[in-house]
């Protein structure tokens, strides 16, 4: 095989001049050290190629990149496949990069992987773009969801005060109080889904990718994109069972469906049907149009179809362009679909769109399946384990809602832990200091006082290095804000409930 290698490096030697212009190219080992980068890799990382050569390709990879991309990458070169997707990469200065990369391996003569060429193209300025194009898309389907959103709110404040006031009324009523309670607990569950609907849709950040469910995604979130539609549009949904994960941003996932719903909204004006569908694919067996565009492979596929207006054939390969709309100036800024592109790409997916005018649209969307270990075609249920305390702990309640504090500890008591309760920071070093038993603290992480909840378990674990963490918050994305993403496992948000609660406990003290 290094008749092949010697003759790729005379390619790429005879093409460098061009090269240098347009791509930057880099060649590593079978153990990922740098044996060639050419000019246009040395100018963008600010590194000498003294510096580059020799080293590995990790040192142009920011400190928190996730870890299971490269072994994705690895996986799928050893297997003599291509790797290409969107990279984050780190310069000399510190400075993050983005680009658009193609990976393909070289084998020796025995069939083992000797090394790797990479082609990259530098995609900064789309990345920032696309980012201005998001938060622009955002503030328009927004005002959409609020108008529904405030009304089912009010619906469920409706529920929580009448029933309460059932309760004030008269004596007698306590006969009933269980199921009036019942009432109150059903509303307010419901209720604490809207607002972490609405901070996952308008937060500013974007999170890391995460293994889930399509399906459970759809069930969740199809109760709000029937907010976002007239009462004349019907919701349909057809969800394969036993569907395969994917590794996806569940908040970009959230914004597509939201705007794929909107935009079938707008094209049903009359009324119509929006119909969710789901399924698994194998590229290996099956045989679909899209099968020239994906790699060979296992893929879930999502399908949203409408029977609205339809789309003219001449404007079918322009919808994905961002600012191009149908709509009238003042309905529409034509970023909703140029994103949900976006975020399909960069789930290294495709996604299909066919339309006949006066019938109705169909998209068609293919995310890779999930490249994990555990992936059996649904979430394994996990063996329900004993949520009570197992070694008569003590748990530290640190809430500056004295309500709170007293609620939780109430609980905890009720699963047999023994609770303390502090309302600030001084309060619980207090009794972290003294010579009473702490097995968890378990603290609100926006706090009164002289520091947070993190600077708490800080000053804790100085002393008490063997106490245990768990946090809480009512506020998302707080964890990143405040420099401590190291605990985001850590973490449960408010409003929680009793089973919650513990099954967090039971993790954080690590039985």
């Amino acid at each position: 095989m290094k008749a092949g290698l010697d003759a790729a490096f005379r390619s790429i030697t005879t093409y460098e001049e061009a090269l240098n212009q347009h791509a930057i190219v880099s060649v590593a080992d079978k153990d990922g050290r740098y044996t060639y980068v050419n000019e246009k890799f040395l100018e963008i990382t600010g590194y000498s190629r003294d510096e580059l050569v020799g080293s590995m390709m990790t040192l142009i990879l920011p400190e928190d990149h996730p870890d299971t991309l490269g072994v994705e990458i690895v996986t799928k070169l050893k297997n003599g496949q291509t790797w290409q997707g969107e990279l984050m990469h780190q310069n000399k200065q510190g400075e993050t990069f983005w680009v658009y990369a193609t990976i393909v391996s070289l084998f020796d003569d025995r069939g083992k992987l000797e090394s790797s060429i990479t082609i990259r193209t530098d995609i900064t300025e789309l990345k920032r773009t696309e980012l201005a194009l998001r938060k622009t898309q955002k503030l328009e389907v927004i005002g959409q969801l609020t108008g529904g959103v405030a009304h089912d709110f009010n619906n469920l404040l409706s529920i929580i005060i009448g029933n309460l006031e059932l309760m004030q009324l008269d004596a007698l009523l306590l006969s009933r109080a269980g199921d009036l309670i019942g009432n109150i607990k059903s509303a307010a569950s419901r209720g604490s889904v809207l607002p972490r609907r609405l901070l996952n849709y308008s937060r500013k950040t974007p999170v890391n990718s995460t293994v889930l469910n399509l399906n459970d995604c759809l069930s969740r979130d199809l109760d709000l994109v029937s907010k976002s539609l007239t009462n004349m549009v019907h919701v349909e949904t057809d969800l394969a069972k036993d569907l395969w994960l994917v590794d996806v941003d569940e908040g970009d996932l959230e914004d597509s469906i939201i705007n794929l719903a909107i935009n079938a909204g707008d094209a049903m004006r009359a009324g119509g049907t929006l119909k969710f569908q789901t399924r698994n694919v194998d590229f290996e067996t099956a045989q679909v149009k899209a099968s020239e565009k994906l790699m060979k492979g296992q893929y879930v596929e999502l399908v949203v179809t409408d029977n609205g207006v339809g789309i003219d054939p001449e404007l079918i390969d322009k919808i994905f362009d961002p600012y191009f709309t149908t709509k009238p100036a003042d309905k529409g800024s034509g970023l909703g679909l140029a994103m949900v592109y976006g975020f399909v790409q960069r789930s290294q997916g495709e996604i299909f769109v066919t339309s006949t005018p006066g019938e109705g649209t169909r998209f068609e969307i293919y995310f890779p399946r999930a490249n994990t270990a555990d992936n059996l075609g649904n979430v394994e249920k996990v063996e329900r384990k004993t949520l009570t305390a197992q070694h008569n702990e003590t748990i530290l309640v640190e809430d500056d809602e004295d309500i709170i504090a007293e609620t939780t500890a109430s609980h905890l008591e009720r699963l047999r832990y023994n609770v303390l309760i502090a309302l600030n920071g001084d309060e619980a070093l207090d009794i972290i200091r003294s010579s009473q038993k702490v097995n968890l603290l378990f603290s609100d992480i926006v706090i009164p006082g002289r520091f947070n909840g993190y600077q708490l378990a800080e000053k804790v674990l100085k002393s008490r290095p063997d106490i245990k963490l768990l946090f809480a918050t009512g506020y998302y994305g707080v964890e990143s804000r405040l420099a401590h993403n190291e605990w985001v496992n850590n973490t449960i948000q408010k409003p929680y409930g009793r089973v919650e609660m513990s099954r967090k406990i039971r993790e954080a003290l690590g039985q």
